[in-house]
C-alpha cells in the first residue's frame, strides 16, 4: 500500500503536464510578459524551443528551452550582485512562479557555477523562520546575466503557525516516541535517528503548514541511512 505522501507524489508528477507554443503554454498575462522578454513573443513560432511546464492546479512549475533567453539589464536588473538581479527579476515577474501570493518568502541557499558557464541561482522558501519542506526555486542564467530556465516549486500557503507555536511544536517531540514511529515506517524493530533539519511542512490538501522534524533512519549500528522520515513536530505524526 502507497503511503499518502507517495501517493500523492505519485499523482503530482502524473498532473504535471510538458506544453509548447503549439498548446495554451502562455496563457495568461504574467506569462505572456515574461515570454515577451525572450528573443520571440508568446505568438511567433520562433517560440517553438520554449516550454513551460505547470502544476495540477495549472501554476507554473518551469520555463527553460534554446528560444527562452532573458538578458536581465534590459529589465531594468542590472545591479552588481546576481542574487538582486534575480530578485529584481522575480519582483516583476514572480506572480508566474506563485512567488509574489501569500507573501512568499525566498533566502538563498546557494549560488553555483557550473563548468558550463552557467550559475544557477537556488531559493529556498521560508516561512515561520523554516524552509518550507520541497519548496525551492532556481533560476539559470548565462553570462553575462542572461535567464535561461527558471523552476519553481513554490507553495502556495493557506496558513502558517506564528513563531512561538513553531518553537513550542520543535520541544514537544520526544525521541522515544520519534524511534517507534520512524521504525514503524521503516519497517525495522528498532532505529537509530539523525536530526536532518526542521521545516513547515504543507498539507498538499489544505496548504496548512505545519512544523516537521526530518529524520534520517538508521538501522542500529549501520552506516547507511535506511530511510528519511518527516514527522509533524507536535503530534509526531508521520508526514512524509
Amino acid at each position: 500500500t502507497q503511503s499518502p505522501c507517495l501517493l500523492t507524489t505519485t499523482l503530482t508528477a502524473l498532473s504535471v503536464l510538458l506544453i509548447t507554443s503549439s498548446g495554451s503554454a502562455f496563457a495568461g498575462p504574467g506569462v505572456e510578459a515574461l515570454i515577451h522578454q525572450s528573443s520571440c513573443s508568446a505568438t511567433d513560432s520562433a517560440c517553438e524551443d520554449i516550454s513551460v511546464r505547470r502544476g495540477p492546479k495549472g501554476n507554473v512549475q518551469s520555463i527553460s528551452g534554446t528560444d527562452f533567453a532573458i538578458e536581465l539589464d534590459t529589465i531594468g536588473c542590472s545591479t552588481p550582485s546576481i542574487e538582486e538581479r534575480v530578485r529584481c527579476l522575480l519582483e516583476q515577474f514572480g506572480d508566474v512562479f506563485g512567488v509574489s501570493k501569500n507573501g512568499v518568502e525566498l533566502a538563498l541557499r546557494d549560488t553555483t557555477t557550473l563548468q558550463s558557464g552557467a550559475t544557477v541561482v537556488l531559493f529556498d522558501q521560508v516561512a515561520a523562520g523554516l524552509r518550507v519542506y520541497g519548496a525551492a526555486l532556481s533560476v539559470v542564467l548565462m553570462p553575462p546575466a542572461t535567464v535561461v530556465a527558471v523552476t519553481s516549486n513554490v507553495k502556495a500557503l493557506a496558513a502558517v503557525p506564528d513563531r512561538a507555536t513553531v518553537d513550542t511544536a520543535l520541544k514537544g517531540l520526544s525521541l522515544t516516541v520519534a524511534q517507534q514511529i520512524a521504525a514503524t515506517a521503516a519497517g525495522l524493530n528498532a532505529v537509530e535517528l539523525v536530526p536532518d533539519g526542521e521545516y513547515l511542512f504543507v498539507d498538499p490538501e489544505t496548504d496548512i503548514g505545519v512544523p516537521a522534524l526530518a529524520l534520517r533512519v538508521y538501522e542500529p549500528g549501520g552506516t547507511l541511512a535506511h530511510a528519511r522520515v518527516i514527522l509533524d513536530a507536535a503530534t509526531g505524526g508521520l508526514l512524509h
